[in-house]
């Protein structure tokens, strides 16, 4: 599932993580003692799963670790993984395995079914790998084979601002040697460039900590009030 910024993909997240719980909690061969639908993103893959550094081939097995990781996934009928942009080919591949290892068959992902949620246009996985949706030779390829892809297209953060969330979808999806048109470049003219002229009570986007750390000190100076520091025990 993709779709731009603020068309609710989130909101879907949780939607079916919930209908999802309930439905599952209804069967009788699970022995409900958990959550039988997991959300996890591309950070926590490696914790949960227990990955090894290097994930290249051959694939490495749990070994002792198994019992331990089936005590918490062994009931697991739905896996969501967010933010699949930063999952690389190499990584479902070994997601892949794992499920396969710890529900003992050889289905795709050991029979679990998977909602990938993300958008490409954003964060690729780390170091020089390629995203999912980029085809490579040489490489083992479960995204396309066995994903369909759905795509959410109504914009529901901004709907009250629907001019410039819709400028925001197309700067998303514009190319480098793309040229904004003269519509789009006069309503981000519009937008506040100096600092100064720009309210402290309204959000600011930085690029480093530090400015951001600058900024929040500056804002709780404005306020007044004493500061009053507190020795822990």
């Amino acid at each position: 599932m993709t779709g731009g910024a603020g068309c609710g993909k989130s909101h879907v997240i949780k939607c079916v993580y919930q209908e999802a719980t309930k439905l599952l909690r209804q069967l009788p061969r699970l022995p409900f003692t958990g959550t039988a639908a997991y959300n996890i993103s591309g950070k926590t893959l490696h914790s949960i799963l227990k990955l090894p550094k290097s994930l290249k081939p051959p694939y490495k097995g749990l070994g002792n670790s198994l019992d331990e990781v089936r005590a918490v996934l062994s009931n697991v009928e739905i896996l969501i993984i967010d933010e699949i942009s930063m999952v690389s080919k190499d990584l479902l591949a070994y997601v892949h395995w794992r499920f396969q290892q710890i529900k003992g068959n050889n289905r795709f992902m050991g029979g679990v079914s998977v909602l990938a949620v993300g958008d490409f246009f954003q964060l690729p996985p780390l170091g020089r790998a390629k995203p999912l949706c980029v085809a490579e030779d040489g490489m083992l390829d479960f995204w396309n084979e066995n994903f369909q892809m759905i795509s959410l297209t109504e914009i529901m953060r901004q709907k009250d601002d629907r001019a410039f969330a819709e400028l925001l979808n197309r700067i998303r999806v514009k190319g480098k040697a793309d040229l904004l048109s003269e519509d789009d470049r006069s309503l981000l003219i519009q937008a506040v460039t100096d600092p100064k002229e720009c309210p402290m009570d309204v959000l600011h986007i930085f690029a480093t900590n530090k400015q951001v750390d600058n900024h929040n000190a500056a804002v709780v100076a404005s306020f007044g009030a004493v500061t009053v520091d507190i020795q822990a025990e």
